[in-house]
């Protein structure tokens, strides 16, 4: 976790329509959860970790936040031309 700064970049198979998982972040941890819809969740619970979080969801911009507990991003999936 270079500078405090942490990125989460899902990259979730579109066969994958539910998912739960935890990872370690230094001495503290994340809880993932995703769910697929006509809109997808990402939502991430942070458990004693001290970062400015990053989150790169293709093909949103990156937006930033301090990490505050929970984050919870919804978007709509890209249409095909």
């Amino acid at each position: 976790m270079a500078n405090h700064a942490l990125t989460l970049a899902p990259r979730i198979p579109a066969s994958v329509t539910n998912l739960n998982y935890t990872f370690l972040v230094g001495p503290g941890h994340v809880t993932a959860r995703y769910q697929a819809g006509a809109t997808a969740t990402y939502s991430y619970t942070f458990q004693d970790v001290a970062a400015t979080v990053l989150v790169d969801l293709y093909p949103f911009a990156l937006p930033q936040w301090p990490c505050n507990r929970v984050l919870r991003c919804t978007c709509k999936p890209l249409l095909a031309n």
